[in-house]
């Protein structure tokens, strides 16, 4: 569930969002995904290395600005491929500001594309499911060039791929991400931010599939501090004509 928007995040650095472009980005590497110790961006790695990506291709994205579909977005840029999200008017210009062309999901998307992409799609990221493996493949894209992770049924009809969160369980795929985030190289959009004792309406703001980016959970990191004796805690400065005194 994290991949769809749901983080969770160590309050270690006290830090704080900021922006940039009007996107609002994570305040650094200690982003981790729904489980403690995965970052943020597991299953978006996943989907792009599943469709390869090369410099000079064309990459579409569902639901890109969702929080598996913005990541997967930049990564695919990253790659040197120009990238393509459906999305709505609402979130267009944030979209833009991160390097992906958005275009309007919904009816006539089909047409829009074609319009778009005169020699054609090379690969689609479907992170929403609701027929877009049908419409790469009536844009004639190769069904190993798609990658799903919400619709199996189409990767039994389709024998299209199905690459998520389990495919990218690596060390080595989790210190590459949390170096692109730290380096400014991949943006973590934030849309919304709850106390851990709100997770209810997390998910089920979630739900709603509205938004653009992740929704974080704020868990704070334990003060590990040494506990102060009684007398320590009693003890106060006390001011006098004389000076300070303990």
């Amino acid at each position: 569930m994290a991949d769809l928007g749901v983080a969770l995040q160590l309050d270690v650095q006290r830090g704080r969002q900021h922006h940039d472009n009007g996107v609002q980005r994570a305040p650094g590497p200690h982003l981790v995904g729904g489980q403690p110790g995965r970052p943020v961006g597991a299953t978006a790695w996943a989907t792009v290395a599943a469709v390869s990506p090369a410099p000079g291709e064309t990459v579409f994205v569902s639901a890109a600005a969702g929080g598996v579909g913005v990541l997967a977005g930049q990564l695919a840029r990253l790659a040197g491929a120009r990238v393509i999200g459906a999305s709505s008017t609402r979130n267009m210009p944030r979209l833009e500001a991160l390097g992906i062309e958005p275009v309007p999901y919904g009816p006539g998307l089909e047409a829009r594309l074609r319009a778009m992409t005169r020699d054609g799609l090379d690969a689609v990221i479907d992170t929403f499911g609701g027929g877009y493996v049908e419409l790469a493949l009536a844009l004639g894209v190769a069904p190993e060039r798609i990658n799903t992770i919400t619709d199996y049924a189409a990767v039994q009809w389709y024998g299209v791929q199905a690459r998520g969160n389990g495919d990218a369980l690596s060390p080595g795929v989790w210190s590459e991400l949390q170096t692109l985030i730290a380096a400014g190289r991949r943006v973590v959009p934030i849309e919304a931010e709850y106390p851990l004792e709100d997770i209810a309406r997390a998910y089920t703001d979630v739900a709603t599939r509205h938004g653009f980016g992740k929704r974080v959970a704020r868990i704070r990191a334990p003060d590990l501090r040494p506990p102060r004796s009684a007398g320590q805690q009693l003890r106060r400065p006390v001011r006098s004509p004389m000076g300070t005194m303990w």
